[in-house]
């Protein structure tokens, strides 16, 4: 499995696995990521389904193979107006460790001791998940925010799509990114979970 980090943060794939995290809405199926194991599965979470989505569609154009794209909490911002990436990108510019408090408490994170990267602490389901935090950049969040999943008719004609969102994800508007993912993928809705899949 070839697997891509939201934003603000790195090596999290085991928070899509049972076991983790006793609200995940991965408790409640008979599966979690580890069931996309295999060499030709890509899985990407928030901005990494961003980068899931690209990498498969570049595999599969260069005649490659992709047995399985899996999308967890896919950053949708397609239905936002220029006003607002605009807005979001000069706050991040102005305090980028305020933003990325901000974003992940909006995420389902509990932020303690806000201030400085190094002296906050981060909370999800009571579990303590700082070693997992990494300040995002500028670049990042301007892709994450632009992002109009072109790729995404030519890469559910050629391989298996699944998609998972929460119904009470506060980063994006989850009813749109349903209405518009349903067109082409396998699309499980968890609707009292938030962005990370927890159940609020």
């Amino acid at each position: 499995m070839t697997y891509f980090s939201g934003f603000c943060l790195k090596d999290e794939e085991c928070f899509f696995k049972k076991g983790m995290f006793k609200n995940s809405f991965f408790e409640s199926l008979p599966f979690d990521i580890s069931s996309f194991s295999g060499k030709f599965d890509i899985v990407g979470f928030s901005k990494g389904a961003q980068s899931a989505l690209r990498l498969a569609s570049d595999r599969l154009k260069s005649g490659g193979r992709v047995s399985n794209l899996v999308l967890i909490s896919p950053a949708f911002f397609m239905d936002k107006d220029s006003k607002f990436k605009a807005l979001q990108l000069s706050l991040f510019k102005k305090n980028q460790v305020s933003y990325m408090q901000s974003f992940l408490k909006s995420a389902g994170v509990s932020v303690r001791k806000d201030g400085t990267l190094d002296t906050a602490s981060f909370f999800l389901d009571s579990i303590s998940i700082s070693s997992y935090i990494s300040l995002g950049t500028y670049e990042e969040l301007e892709g994450l925010l632009n992002y109009g999943f072109e790729k995404l008719e030519y890469v559910a004609n050629n391989t298996k799509i699944y998609i998972f969102l929460g119904g009470k994800d506060r980063i994006f508007d989850s009813n749109k990114a349903l209405e518009f993912f349903a067109k082409y993928a396998i699309v499980l809705y968890a609707k009292d979970y938030n962005h990370f899949l927890i159940k609020e």
